[in-house]
């Protein structure tokens, strides 16, 4: 097989252009003019001999052609923006003849046509160029490990490359097996023979054989982990295109645009970025083209002189979201509906729609609001690749607008393939991943934190009722499976508390398995599921786990779970006491409805003979009332011995650090105050104390 010579020139090579092409963006920007000239002088450097190296002269003189144009400038002085162009125009022109060189592929079927001899392949390799396929000489070696972590790998190699991962673990796992029937062989012997130096010597190699078996399988997790990555391509890969055609759509129109792009970190599958580009390089031109106002209109309306366009890629649940922002005039629905009208979607006379309906319209394409066609606009044909690529991909296109404050255009696709660090937890025996950026915190619960409401369940987290949702009631596991062995009648269990808007939700789980990065899939289609589950990864073993879903996990939090036979609701009644029927009335309301029964007393003398009559999970007592206050009950309730473990919490409209501290000497397990009155907070806080 004839050897590449180009192999390492084609990857470094493209790692360059990409590289000068943002070094000339940057000098024209000119955030940090003497650094970017320095940097666009030493990579075109670098391309000119890396190119004479493998004999492209045609590469080798645009690169020096470039220095020759900014090597002047190296004084000080201003670089034109004319030098600017023309670099750019060189660095395209080096794009296009590096298109050129043969790929590796047509060369094996070139040599299949003529086959050369060995020694003959060997005198052809041009002067300096790699001879074989182990390295390269001079600047081209010293790139590639760096070029190789952003170079796109073949799809096809990289799952053959996981499938031999699975039959490894496999693999490992029957030594596994093997090594502890081979210690039980061994073990036999000695007990007949009575060798013990055969049982030492055989229990000191079955533990040095399993050590290198659980480390083999820790490098080969981690391999595994690194493959599967390379599945996988930063969206910021994309952005230097897009900066490069914000700023030539700028120009060819007079306008003064600066581009950001936002969420490059965010990895996806390189089938999605290839279908999205052709779309995103479209919303970009109109944002430009259709929204960014002239500068001398800006200055009028107040607006920095330079339009703004933002290209933000994020990952949400189960799907990529690309925004493109521009902070242009908006969309004109007075010429929108003039070009409908012209093309017929709207019949004469007919009344205007409202504006979401002329967006509907907008975004079916085939319309244009531009007066006069161009390269940029006025064909109507625009939105019409964007809206291709959310078909292909089954995504959806929505389009928001503000006069005067610009435009959002956001593409939202099912994600194929996504990577991202996930928190592995277990419950009833299931393993399933939970993204961690939902996560905002872990921590261990006892029995007596739980509250019951109605048919749910709530736990007390920092003197707020959080709305609890247990994992393995929703996993598909009947009823006497949930609790694992030696787990039934555990008091502990571990919680995970998720972001969910403006409130947190809890998940109780079994236990915790540690933080991974995975490789998201999509269930296949008709797959039985389970609501929660979003998707599908991969463990060590190549056996599928689920992804869960925490948006769905959270409103199912919040619309209750069953109530399960680890959390009974406490027997006993709640006594309020309170000389007001107005608190008593609200407070009966709210304990009742959280499934509390409650009893009423309206003095504390009252209390007191009731409390000895009848057994309370809870005693809520007002302060200030007629005969004995709310102090005096507390204190005189905790010296005797038949109340003193009954908890009791005053609520009153009494709130300076003299009745604080005096309510802490009498004895009272807590302080509500009636003009900073929450309800969460209030049934959190007797969650706490009548179930304790």
């Amino acid at each position: 097989m004839q050897r590449d010579p180009y192999k390492f020139f084609r990857i470094e090579a493209r790692e360059l252009l990409e590289q000068l092409g943002k070094a000339a963006l940057d000098l024209e920007a000119g955030g940090a003019p003497a650094d970017s000239l320095a940097r666009l002088l030493r990579l075109a450097h670098t391309m000119k001999g890396a190119a004479r190296v493998v004999k492209q002269g045609e590469m080798a003189d645009r690169a020096h052609a470039i220095e020759d144009a900014l090597a002047p400038c190296r004084d000080g002085r201003t670089v034109p923006r004319e030098t600017i162009d023309a670099a750019l125009k060189l660095i395209d022109e080096m794009g296009d003849l590096l298109a050129q060189i043969p790929s590796s592929e047509a060369m094996q079927e070139k040599a299949a046509e003529r086959p050369v001899p060995e020694k003959k392949a060997k005198t052809e390799t041009p002067a300096g160029a790699p001879a074989d396929s182990s390295g390269a000489t001079g600047n081209v070696t010293t790139i590639v490990p760096e070029v190789a972590r952003t170079v796109r790998t073949d799809v096809g190699d990289v799952d053959l490359l996981l499938q031999g991962f699975s039959e490894v673990s496999g693999e490992i796992t029957s030594i596994r097996a093997a090594i502890a029937e081979l210690g039980q062989m061994c073990q036999g012997i000695a007990d007949k023979s009575g060798g013990i130096d055969l049982e030492r010597m055989m229990g000191t190699w079955e533990r040095d054989v399993a050590a290198s078996v659980d480390r083999a399988e820790r490098e080969l997790g981690e391999l595994r982990a690194l493959t599967e990555r390379l599945r996988l391509i930063p969206a910021g890969a994309l952005f230097n295109g897009l900066e490069r055609l914000a700023r030539d759509s700028a120009r060819a129109t007079g306008r003064a645009v600066e581009f950001e792009g936002r969420g490059g970190e965010v990895r996806l599958d390189g089938h999605v970025l290839d279908i999205v580009q052709p779309a995103l390089m479209q919303m970009v031109r109109n944002a430009i083209a259709h929204g960014i106002e002239p500068e001398a209109e800006r200055r009028a309306a107040q607006k920095p002189p330079a339009g703004r366009v933002t290209l933000e890629v994020a990952r949400k649940g189960q799907r990529a979201v690309f925004h493109c922002r521009d902070d242009g005039g908006g969309v004109n629905f007075d010429a929108l509906e003039r070009a409908l009208r012209l093309r017929g979607v709207l019949p004469a006379g007919s009344p205007r729609p409202d504006s979401a309906q002329l967006l509907r319209l907008l975004l079916k394409g085939g319309v244009s609001t531009a007066t006069s066609v161009t390269d940029l606009s006025g064909r109507g044909i625009g939105l019409d690749v964007v809206r291709e690529a959310a078909e292909r991909l089954r995504g959806e296109l929505t389009i928001d607008t503000e006069a005067g404050k610009g435009t959002t255009i956001a593409l939202s696709v099912p994600l194929s393939l996504a990577s991202f660090e996930a928190l592995i937890v277990e419950a009833s025996g299931a393993s399933a991943a939970l993204p961690l950026e939902a996560v905002i915190g872990v921590r261990r619960a006892n029995r007596d934190e739980l509250a019951i409401a109605a048919e749910s369940e709530a736990i007390v987290h920092r003197d707020e009722l959080v709305p609890l949702l247990r994992l393995s009631s929703h996993l598909g596991i009947s009823a006497h499976e949930r609790a694992p062995a030696g787990r039934r009648d555990a008091g502990a269990f571990t919680v995970i508390l998720l972001n969910s808007g403006e409130r947190s939700v809890a998940v109780a789980v079994d236990r915790l398995a540690g933080v991974e990065a995975v490789l998201y899939r999509p269930v296949p289609d008709l797959a039985p599921i389970a609501p929660i589950v979003a998707g599908l990864c991969l463990d060590a073993d190549g056996n599928p786990r689920a992804v869960l879903a925490p948006e769905v996990l959270a409103d199912l939090a919040r619309r209750g779970s069953p109530r399960t036979e680890a959390a009974p609701a406490p027997r006993k009644p709640v006594l309020v006491i309170d000389d007001s029927l107005t608190t008593r009335m609200l407070e009966q309301s709210i304990l009742e409805s959280a499934g509390y029964t409650v009893e009423l007393a309206t003095s504390a003398e009252e209390g007191m003979e009731m409390a000895h009559r009848n057994d309370y999970a809870l005693i809520l007592c007002d302060v200030e009332m007629p005969g004995m206050d709310g102090f005096a009950f507390v204190e005189r309730s905790r010296a005797d011995p038949r109340l003193r473990e009954v908890p009791c919490m005053l609520v009153t409209s009494r709130n300076s650090p003299a009745d604080h501290r005096r309510a802490e000497e009498a004895g009272a397990n807590g302080y509500i105050v009636k003009g900073e009155f929450d309800q969460g907070h209030f049934l959190a806080r007797v969650a706490q104390l009548a179930n304790r």
